[in-house]
């Protein structure tokens, strides 16, 4: 969609990074541990996109968003499907195969 948060109109990135009042968003608790001040969360937070993702990693995060899928390691992705009762994985193409039974084609 875009190359920035900073530049996607609904984003919360304007609050969090330049202050910018919103009375639709609260602070995060997480937002509020990055820093004591106003000035040093905002710079903290502004960090946090100064980094940029190997294009495997962008092709995996919008693989598993398309497919509705978890990201992550396969102890991570078992926890989830526990928790919560579906598959969170891609399954195996296709439909399952039939078992045939060999006396169904033995012939005499």
């Amino acid at each position: 969609m875009v190359a920035h948060p900073g530049e996607y109109q609904w984003s919360s990135y304007h609050h969090n990074a330049a202050g910018k009042d919103d009375p639709l968003l609260k602070w995060h608790p997480l937002y509020q541990k990055l820093g004591v001040t106003c000035e040093h969360r905002q710079f903290c937070y502004r960090e946090l996109f100064n980094v940029d993702l190997d294009r495997e990693v962008v092709h995996d995060i919008w693989q598993a968003l398309s497919q509705e899928l978890v990201l992550g390691r396969s102890d991570f992705k078992e926890m989830i499907e526990k928790a919560v009762v579906r598959q969170v994985r891609p399954g195996v193409p296709g439909r399952p195969r039939v078992k045939e039974q060999s006396e169904r084609y033995h012939m005499p």
